[in-house]
Formats: C-alpha cells, sequence, structure tokens
C-alpha cells in the first residue's frame, strides 16, 4: 500500500476546498429555482 503524507492530504484539500466551495456558490448562484422545485414536487405528492 503506498504511503500518503498526511499533512500534504490535508493541504491539498484545504487548497481544493476554496475551489470547490467558489464551484458550489456559483452553481447555487445560476441555478434556477422554479425548475428545481418543478423536479422535487413528485418526491412531495401524495400517491
Amino acid at each position: 500500500m503506498e504511503y500518503i503524507d498526511p499533512k500534504k492530504w490535508a493541504e491539498t484539500w484545504k487548497k481544493a476546498g476554496k475551489t470547490l466551495e467558489a464551484i458550489r456558490r456559483e452553481e447555487l448562484r445560476r441555478a434556477d429555482n422554479n425548475e428545481i422545485l418543478k423536479n422535487l414536487l413528485p418526491a412531495f405528492m401524495m400517491l
């Protein structure tokens, strides 16, 4: 099994986290809330 340096692993994810958070915020900003709600509606309909 390959050795993984925990400090390097943590630093990599710390750096990636900032980029991933920016991507998440942009996706939420661009999201069409009406379309999302329309797609979720069947999950809450009574059968």
